[in-house]
């Protein structure tokens, strides 16, 4: 009411007088006033992405489902295709100068692109610094342990060639005692037929053959002994190279492994370049996400209503379709963003609350 009616609020006569007057003019406007127009389903669509009422659109669904959700479904993606053609490439192709990214390719495969090459460069230079990791630690063990392996060795061939020695000794008392029993042997077999000695030539025999197989015995161990020396002498010679290649090689592994690093950190700040880059296009298309994201949730919304219409009434779907699924429509919606290589500002998700 009109604050003149107000004025006279302190006398009761006149409040009746003229606020009775009011109420016949209010009345009157009423009666002669002519009812909006409806809306079309086009312009409401329009009006509901803006943020507006969305009765229209789910009274449009129960009266002819297909065409709405077509409708709902179409405009989401008109209005998509005109968020990533309005983005500035300028960013991207610098970037790119880097990588290996289509010219002419929409906004959205370039990001996209640039996102896989990144992590596929990565992935391939953090294998190969894992293995010259790897390369390292087994280098570095080497290194430690081969002077002990060598002690070793080097122990080794003392041990054996003191027990050729002892070999060698025994050996020549074998000699001692078999040419001793060979020359019993012979005076014994110039006596045998005179003095009938022949069951002691047949044990001396015994006796010479039990002492050459013992002689056979020793030569074969201080034979085998031998070739052992050797072979410990030539793999200590290999030891010792080894040794003296080692600290050249993980140097070597060394001066790799960190230049893959700085290629990672190279690699992790392009990755940081393009999470700029898509955020950047977000905050410059913010007033145009807000709408991309309520045209978003209403095609989404329309599907689900169209599955059952009555189950509330138009006025009302869309407060509690966002009530019950923000979280889902926010993850879909950053995959949809994503696809056309934006990020979204934190902002833009008010429009998710019911």
């Amino acid at each position: 009411l009109p604050d003149t009616c107000f004025s006279f609020c302190c006398n009761w006569d006149y409040t009746q007088k003229y606020c009775g007057m009011i109420t016949q003019i209010v009345k009157y406007k009423l009666s002669t006033e002519v009812p909006a127009p409806e809306l079309s389903l086009e312009q409401a669509l329009e009006k509901a992405r803006e943020g507006g009422p969305a009765k229209e659109v789910f009274t449009a669904v129960r009266e002819n489902s297909v065409q709405t959700k077509e409708l709902a479904q179409s405009r989401y993606k008109t209005l998509k295709q005109q968020v990533e053609l309005r983005q500035d490439h300028s960013g991207i192709d610098k970037l790119g100068d880097k990588l290996d990214l289509q010219k002419n390719a929409p906004f959205g495969q370039k990001v996209k692109q640039a996102a896989e090459q990144i992590a596929k460069k990565k992935e391939a230079a953090v294998a190969k610094r894992d293995g010259f990791w790897s390369q390292q630690k087994l280098l570095k063990s080497k290194l430690d342990s081969l002077p002990t392996d060598l002690e070793t060795s080097l122990k080794m061939s003392e041990e054996l060639t003191t027990s050729n020695t002892e070999f060698t000794e025994k050996t020549n008392s074998l000699l001692d005692e078999l040419g001793k029993l060979t020359d019993k042997l012979d005076k014994t077999e110039n006596d045998r037929v005179v003095l009938n000695r022949e069951t002691k030539v047949a044990q001396l025999k015994k006796d010479i053959q039990a002492k050459t197989n013992e002689l056979d015995g020793v030569r074969v161990k201080i034979g085998a002994n031998e070739q052992t020396i050797q072979a410990a002498h030539e793999k200590r010679l290999e030891m010792r190279k080894r040794l003296s290649e080692l600290p050249g090689e993980l140097e070597t592994s060394y001066a790799e492994s960190t230049k893959l690093s700085s290629e990672i950190d190279g690699l992790d700040q392009s990755m940081g370049e393009l999470n700029a880059i898509k955020l950047k296009a977000g905050e410059k298309s913010e007033a145009l996400l807000e709408q991309l994201l309520n045209s978003f949730v209403l095609q989404r919304a329309v599907d689900a209503y169209a599955e059952n219409p009555q189950q509330q009434a138009p006025e009302n779907f869309l407060h509690t379709y966002k009530l019950y699924n923000r979280d889902k429509l926010k993850s879909d919606f950053i995959k949809e963003l994503d696809a056309i290589g934006i990020s979204s500002p934190d902002i833009v998700w008010v429009q998710l609350n019911p």
